[in-house]
């Protein structure tokens, strides 16, 4: 037995002695292979690749229906919202074009100023702004 160890001690030191030249070989040939590469930005990457990894798999829902189904209704709200605004829009053209009607009688009569101020103070104007409006607050509501 103690011939055993003896010859195992023997080499021991040549094996640990090899062992580090080769792991200094191969800190050498890693660092030139690293070149110009910051190690702290490798460490960055390094660690967001662990997090990817690591991270929990998704997990159905318990009821997937019940997802589909609020989806749906999300959809029939916003396409209610977008019928609603189509209806603005057609509306704000309609009254674009009656304002533009008016603006045409009121420059074949005469550029008055009194005739400006009385379609300033006008009830179509006063919708068209209103619709400009409600156009404009449904539209974010939409966004939102």
């Amino acid at each position: 037995m103690e011939h055993i160890q003896k010859s195992k001690q023997s080499g021991l030191r040549e094996w640990l002695h090899s062992h580090l030249l080769n792991a200094k070989r191969h800190l050498e040939d890693a660092e030139r292979g690293l070149g110009k590469h910051d190690v702290d930005q490798l460490l960055v990457h390094f660690k967001a690749q662990c997090h990817n990894h690591t991270k929990p798999l998704p997990q159905q829902s318990k009821n997937p229906g019940r997802h589909e189904i609020d989806h749906i209704l999300s959809l029939k709200g916003t396409l209610e919202v977008q019928r609603s605004v189509d209806v603005l829009q057609a509306s704000v053209k309609c009254l674009k074009g009656m304002i533009k009607n008016q603006c045409d009688m009121l420059a074949l009569k005469g550029d008055s100023l009194e005739e400006l101020k009385q379609a300033e103070n006008d009830e179509w104007m006063k919708g068209f702004l209103n619709l400009c409006i409600l156009k404009d607050q449904l539209l974010c509501k939409l966004c939102s």
